[in-house]
């Protein structure tokens, strides 16, 4: 069973109370994927591997971008909820590892 992390969202524009709400599902997603990972790791399956790819899919640059270092990686929004076709070559990188791990 291959799991895969909760992907940060896009980064939009401040507005208010919008702002706040992205924030709090930003933080739950990096706590859920953090308990992720814990559990996937006590859990001792090798039949569940996560393919941790979470850190490869947050924005490299924040600060040019002005957004949180949890935001979606801008090379790989869609339309603002999608990811784009580009985050085929992570998948593909998590797939191999896992492989390598699993041999």
């Amino acid at each position: 069973i291959l799991v895969l992390p909760v992907p940060p969202h896009a980064a939009r524009p401040k507005r208010a109370g919008r702002y706040r709400a992205r924030a709090r599902r930003r933080e739950c997603t990096e706590h859920f994927n953090d308990a992720l990972r814990r559990s996937i790791a006590a859990a001792d399956d090798a039949a569940v591997v996560l393919l941790d790819i979470d850190s490869e899919l947050h924005n490299p640059n924040p600060t040019a971008s002005k957004t949180s270092t949890v935001a979606l990686d801008p090379r790989l929004r869609c339309d603002g909820t999608h990811m784009n076709a580009a985050v085929v070559s992570i998948l593909e990188r998590a797939l191999r590892r896992a492989r390598s791990v699993g041999s």
